[in-house]
């Protein structure tokens, strides 16, 4: 793994400084990214602390998606490869289509579950929705590109060649609405506290691993 440059050093250490419990794991991908944000680590804390300790950025819940292109023959796959100015055509013209129809997701989207206190004063789910409560369309992508591989099948002794179409980015609005809230509830809320969007955050154990 490759040392800590001094702004992740002081990254950790803030993040460390904020909780007696907290511990950082610097995972090998860490790197701070076009943001300015420490990516690449693993931040654990006692439930009980105030969640103002958690480093919650407007980037962790992004990811990357790699799909495999299926029905595309060897000499198309070639045919595609060697066309690169195409390629990025085709792209661009892509990528403008879901802009003009994005329509981005915000938390209001999520299912309004009925809930309950029960007599210990736990919040119990008493009717699971898996429809959103209002319609949304995928955001723009950060990145978007097409990833070419020569590899072997499920006959380990012949290789093919496979075509991959490789996504990176995430819910910006809504990641970014969660953010600002976090910062506004500040310390009137503890690390254990699950919040309406269970499906968006797992606050005991955040893991970032970009």
């Amino acid at each position: 793994m490759h040392p800590l440059s001094n702004d992740e050093r002081v990254t950790c250490e803030s993040m460390l400084s904020q909780e007696p419990s907290s511990r950082v794991l610097v995972m090998p991908t860490h790197h701070i990214n076009e943001l300015g944000d420490l990516m690449g680590f693993r931040f654990t804390c006692n439930r009980f602390a105030t969640g103002n300790c958690l480093p919650v950025v407007r980037t962790m819940f992004h990811g990357h998606t790699l799909v495999e292109c299926h029905g595309a023959d060897e000499a198309l796959i070639m045919r595609l490869m060697s066309e690169p100015a195409e390629n990025r055509e085709r792209m661009r013209a892509f990528l403008e289509k879901v802009e003009r129809e994005c329509v981005p997701a915000t938390l209001d989207c999520v299912p309004e579950n009925a809930s309950t206190v029960t007599t210990h004063g736990t919040v119990q789910a008493t009717g699971l929705l898996t429809v959103d409560s209002q319609h949304w369309t995928p955001e723009l992508p950060e990145r978007i590109g097409i990833y070419h591989a020569y590899i072997r099948g499920f006959n380990r002794d012949i290789r093919t060649h496979r075509l991959f179409i490789v996504c990176s980015g995430g819910m910006a609005r809504a990641s970014d609405t969660f953010c600002n809230m976090a910062i506004d509830v500040g310390k009137s809320w503890s690390a254990q506290v699950r919040l309406p969007y269970p499906s968006i955050l797992q606050v005991d154990t955040h893991t970032n691993t970009d």
